[in-house]
């Protein structure tokens, strides 16, 4: 090759190198990365194997899924029900507010009525409270002294409800009330009704048996128009043999009393104040059964339907020397 050709082939190449960089600087100005290289694909039986991979793991994932779910339902299935449901803690019960015991729960009662007597008739003159269309009356045992029983039922007294005896609290023994026969006899000359109550203390059902017995021979030979009575009460003496007596105890005890009483033909009653009523007797086992409630007041305020309400110890009436209880009976026994 001599010279001529040499420059020209040398220009020419440069010319080349200067239009390839000028290409490759066109866009901006601006230098650009070299493109690179295209990859080759995957052939069909790579592809294949990737879809069946991805295929089975998608198939996987669904089943673990159903499984989890069914676990889950079943799991929430045997819970109790989540806090979205409340639940009534007092349901079956209802609130009573007290004036002496305060507010308390007590279970729905199916056989016992709610106390129906109307403010409007009750009545009050000299200390005696009566009420319309019921009868007044005392209770009395060898403690008071009646000196005039005519004397008794022209103050306005229709009946008398006498203790016929009482358990010894300690001993236990059955004790006779030394004035019950003057009392009955005394009463009904003078043309009062009478009903008859012992005062116990007994522990078992043999004994409340025989307090029944007892108090059943006592009254064969009178007129007994009014409720044989079952007296108990609790004391707070520790050498009481009923001291902190059970309350399913003290229920049983009641029964055999009062069973022995009504096979027997006669009325039977429960005696008992507030707390007794409401926190220690079954009233709803004892539907068969009339109440006397103690509640010295103005007015009861027992939340049940009362057959008889002892509102006053302290009470004077002519003929009957000293205080003496004063009743009132809702129930026409007569």
């Amino acid at each position: 090759m001599n010279e001529t050709e040499q420059k020209v082939n040398t220009g020419a190449a440069e010319d080349d190198v200067v239009a390839a960089f000028e290409r490759e600087h066109a866009t901006d100005g601006a230098w650009q990365p070299p493109t690179p290289p295209k990859r080759g694909k995957l052939s069909k039986t790579a592809r294949a194997v990737v879809i069946g991979c991805i295929t089975f793991n998608v198939l996987m994932m669904a089943v673990i899924a159903a499984i989890v779910a069914v676990k889950l339902g079943r799991t929430n299935a045997d819970e109790p029900p989540t806090s979205e449901v409340s639940i009534d803690e007092h349901e079956g019960e209802i609130y009573i507010e007290d004036d002496v015991l305060g507010g308390m729960w007590l279970p729905k009662s199916e056989n016992l009525k709610k106390s129906s007597l109307n403010a409007n008739k009750f009545h009050e003159s000299n200390g005696i409270i009566t009420y319309d269309g019921a009868a007044l009356g005392i209770d009395v045992s060898e403690f008071q002294t009646v000196t005039d029983w005519n004397a008794v039922k022209q103050a306005g007294v229709d009946f008398v409800m006498v203790r016929v005896g009482r358990r010894g609290y300690e001993t236990g023994l059955i004790v006779e009330d030394t004035d019950y026969r003057r009392n009955i006899e005394g009463a009904q000359e003078a043309g009062l009704d009478v009903g008859v109550y012992f005062f116990s203390q007994a522990v078992t059902t043999n004994e409340a048996r025989e307090e029944a017995r007892f108090v059943l021979d006592c009254i064969k030979d009178y007129e007994i128009s009014y409720p044989v009575v079952f007296d108990w009460e609790s004391t707070e003496k520790a050498e009481a043999r009923t001291f902190e007596m059970k309350n399913d105890q003290l229920n049983t005890i009641a029964h055999a009393f009062v069973d022995t009483i009504e096979e027997a033909g006669y009325h039977p009653m429960l005696y008992f104040y507030k707390y007794l009523g409401y926190k220690q007797y079954v009233l709803d086992e004892f539907a068969d059964c009339d109440f006397w409630l103690s509640e010295p007041a103005d007015r009861p305020t027992f939340y049940y339907e009362t057959a008889m309400w002892q509102y006053a110890v302290d009470g004077e009436i002519p003929g009957v020397e000293g205080a003496v209880d004063l009743d009132i009976c809702f129930k026409p026994y007569t």
